[in-house]
């Protein structure tokens, strides 16, 4: 499988759970969450729900480097939107 189809999988993962907890996330909105919690920033009760359940295939998705907006930093083990800044 390629890097393109294990995204796929790994967001559908992501929006499935999403959708069966009735959450009104998008997928943007959990890699970012993901960040700010990693970074020990404040995360709702409910986004700390998706992080719990969804921490591998978010890690995935970010690890693939296919979100060009994210970039991940192994020694601080977060990572980081290049759109908004460190």
């Amino acid at each position: 499988m390629t890097n393109v189809m294990f995204d796929k999988i790994y967001r559908e993962k992501i929006q499935n759970f999403i959708d069966k907890r009735m959450y009104t996330y998008d997928i943007k909105d959990i890699l970012k969450g993901y960040n700010d919690y990693k970074r020990g920033w404040y995360v709702s009760v409910t986004m700390k729900d998706c992080i719990t359940h969804l921490e591998t295939p978010i890690k995935k998705i970010l690890e693939l480097d296919i979100n060009k907006n994210y970039t991940y930093n192994k020694s601080k083990e977060n990572f980081t939107n290049t759109n908004e800044g460190d």
